[in-house]
């Protein structure tokens, strides 16, 4: 940002810039006369568990970003609610009244609906839907969706307000195949950007993270870095289909293994980064004793909140 961004009446003199990331419901009291870049990663939908007939579960949406640009007096006091998937986050204070309702969690295998908007933001972009799960016994779970953390710079404007972030897709393979990997804020794919670049991002991050591997024959998904999501779980284990990846910060977790034999209870989906989508869970056969044991959907992600303080010098 230009220094008459900042400060118009008296641009040109300089500022200092302090960035702060909260993880946690808290207050903040602004020690001089400031301004405040409010760049605010709601929550992410959960996944949705698989059914022994007919489903895999889909991928929770990933979380909604919104930006707010607020003066705040010395003394003045913002308070937050850093929340859980389900809540708002918010942020109120003179001149903010900020709410980013939750990513919308998946409930069956169909993909979710989109995120309901926030109020009060500048400009906002809603979070990638998770991916659906896929019909038919066996089947691997949707990967969860991804917030949408990569802009070209981090305090511009996108073109579009409402613009969908990049989502994972529901497996569509042969019984007891993998799970699906989770959405990445790179791409649809999950994956890490061309040549392992950091990037600018909305949390000022650096998006530099690669995807998670998929597992083995009945293995867990690997791990998603920064702006990555996890790794479908390994279909057709032993005990199962394997786990899905959690998801890197932002990245939704991979979606549960399919198993063509009864049992499926280790095949859950992969949690979600913060702001990114739980994984669905993996399908089973849907026949005989064990029937019953198919795969959790993965947690979503909570939110995150990071206040941009400048000060003018």
């Amino acid at each position: 940002m230009l220094d008459s961004d900042l400060f118009p009446a008296g641009g040109g003199g300089g500022y200092r810039r302090d960035v702060l990331h909260c993880t946690v419901s808290s207050t903040w009291t602004a020690p001089e006369d400031c301004i405040v870049c409010v760049r605010a990663l709601g929550a992410a939908g959960d996944g949705a568990s698989g059914a022994t007939s007919p489903y895999s579960g889909a991928g929770g949406n990933g979380a909604t970003i919104a930006f707010k640009k607020v003066a705040v007096a010395q003394g003045a006091t913002l308070t937050f609610t850093v929340p859980n998937p389900g809540s708002a986050l918010t942020v109120t204070g003179t001149g903010i009244s900020l709410s980013v309702p939750s990513g919308t969690a998946a409930s069956t295998n169909a993909t979710p609906a989109a995120n309901t908007a926030p109020t009060g933001a500048d400009w906002y972009i809603l979070g990638g839907r998770g991916g659906a799960g896929t019909t038919g016994n066996g089947r691997p779970g949707g990967g969860g969706g991804a917030a949408p953390l990569r802009l070209v710079q981090p305090g511009t404007p996108p073109a579009a307000t409402n613009t969908a972030g990049a989502a994972g897709t529901g497996g569509a393979g042969a019984m007891g195949s993998a799970g699906t990997k989770g959405g990445g804020s790179w791409d649809t794919a999950g994956n890490a950007p061309p040549g392992g670049a950091s990037l600018p991002d909305f949390l000022l991050l650096g998006l530099n993270g690669a995807g998670g591997a998929v597992g083995g024959t009945g293995g867990t998904g690997g791990t998603g870095g920064i702006g990555a999501g996890g790794g479908g779980g390994g279909g057709n284990g032993a005990g199962g289909g394997g786990a899905g990846g959690a998801g890197g910060i932002g990245g939704g977790g991979g979606g549960g293994g399919g198993n063509t034999s009864n049992s499926n209870i280790n095949a859950r989906g992969g949690a979600g980064g913060l702001g990114g989508g739980g994984g669905g869970g993996g399908s089973n056969s849907g026949s005989g004793s064990g029937s019953t044991q198919v795969g959790d959907g993965g947690d979503g992600g909570r939110g995150l909140l990071v206040l941009e303080v400048f000060t003018a010098l």
